[in-house]
């Protein structure tokens, strides 16, 4: 189950990335599910960790991290930070018309 959780992102034709997540410490269960117990991660502060991820950049990356409702953040690397934040443009810009 471990492997198909940690597949799911890296099932589309997209390029795989490491991008590095800040997350809230309540969601530690829910990265560790996703990308297994191996994932690499840090303390950032008392409310929040990083983890470092190796995923396929793609629109159902993006959706997974809006599912948490800015819990999770992209933070590195800068471009797919960017690629994230010009998707949220998109959709606000597309939910307006």
């Amino acid at each position: 189950m471990e492997e198909y959780a940690k597949s799911v992102f890296q099932m589309y034709d997209e390029e795989t990335r490491t991008v590095t997540l800040r997350c809230e410490n309540s969601l530690m269960k829910s990265i560790v599910d996703r990308f297994g117990a191996q994932v690499r991660t840090a303390i950032t502060d008392d409310q929040h960790f990083t983890a470092e991820v190796e995923v396929s950049v793609s629109p159902t990356f993006f959706g997974w991290v809006v599912g948490f409702s800015g819990r999770i953040n992209i933070t590195a690397p800068e471009d797919i930070k960017k690629r994230y934040m010009d998707t949220l443009r998109l959709i606000l810009e597309k939910a307006r018309k």
